[in-house]
């Protein structure tokens, strides 16, 4: 099995990557909102928060189709 991770054209390969996918968009918001927070002279206590990341299977990991769940993955190898 071959897995990406950040890989952003990774349905465009062949055979299309598997990979996990991180939060990226919503990791840029939180630190917006931080910095937003200090430029206006307030206080930004350190935050701890977890954005969960997404694996999405593809062919690369030995899977039958495109899309299958982990879920398929594990009934597959037991």
């Amino acid at each position: 099995a071959v897995v990406g991770y950040g890989v952003e054209h990774a349905s465009e390969m062949t055979p299309p990557l598997t990979m996990v996918r991180v939060p990226s968009e919503e990791m840029g918001r939180e630190g917006v909102a931080l910095l937003d927070q200090l430029i206006r002279g307030g206080i930004a206590p350190p935050v701890r928060k977890i954005l969960p990341p997404r694996l999405l299977t593809r062919q690369s990991c030995g899977c039958r189709g495109r899309g299958n769940t982990l879920g398929n993955l594990r009934k597959s190898f037991p």
